[in-house]
C-alpha cells in the first residue's frame, strides 16, 4: 500500500514537472505570452484585408470608420463582459435561479446581435468607399464573419508552429 502511494506521488510530481516544462517551451523571448512575437500583428495599421491601391483619401476614410466603430463597440464589449461575468455567477450560485440565468443569456444575445449588426453596417460603409476592383478584393478576403484579421492571425500562428 505504501509503495503504491509513493508511486502515485512520484507520477504526480513528474506530471506537474512536464506540464510546467510545456508552458516554458511555449514562451518566447519577447514576452510572457505564448507566441508574443505575433501579438504586434493585431495592432497592424490595416484593420482587415489589405486592400490594393488605396488612395490617401480612402486611407483617411478607413481610419475614421475604424475609430467610429471602436467608439461604438467599446462600451458594448465592456457591458458584454459584465453580463458574462454575472451569468457565470448565476450559474455557480448556491441556489440556481434559472429565470435569472435565462434573462442574462437573453441580454448577452441582444448585445451580440447589436454588435453583429454594427459589423455588417461597418462592412457596407467600407465597401461603399472602394472601387469595383478593391471591393472584389475586400469581399474575397473578408472571411466567414467579416473577421479577416483573425483568419490572418491563425495563418501566421500555423506558420510559426512549423518553425
Amino acid at each position: 500500500m505504501k509503495s503504491k502511494l509513493i508511486l502515485i506521488a512520484v507520477m504526480l510530481l513528474l506530471g506537474t514537472g512536464l506540464s510546467f516544462g510545456q508552458k516554458e517551451k511555449m514562451r518566447t523571448d519577447d514576452g510572457p505570452y505564448p507566441h508574443s512575437r505575433n501579438y504586434h500583428l493585431m495592432s497592424d495599421k490595416h484593420h482587415g484585408p489589405k486592400i490594393p491601391d488605396m488612395t490617401e483619401e480612402q486611407e483617411t476614410q478607413m481610419k475614421t470608420l475604424h475609430l467610429e466603430m471602436g467608439k461604438f463597440m467599446l462600451p458594448i464589449k465592456n457591458e458584454l463582459k459584465e453580463k458574462e461575468a454575472r451569468l457565470n455567477s448565476l450559474k455557480t450560485a448556491e441556489k440556481v435561479d434559472m429565470a435569472a440565468i435565462n434573462d442574462q443569456i437573453e441580454a448577452i444575445g441582444a448585445l451580440k446581435i447589436k454588435m453583429e449588426k454594427k459589423h455588417a453596417e461597418h462592412e457596407q460603409d467600407v465597401r461603399k468607399m472602394l472601387t469595383e476592383e478593391q471591393r472584389l478584393h475586400f469581399d474575397m478576403h473578408i472571411g466567414q464573419k467579416g473577421n479577416f484579421h483573425k483568419k490572418e492571425m491563425m495563418m501566421k500562428k500555423k506558420h510559426h508552429f512549423r518553425h
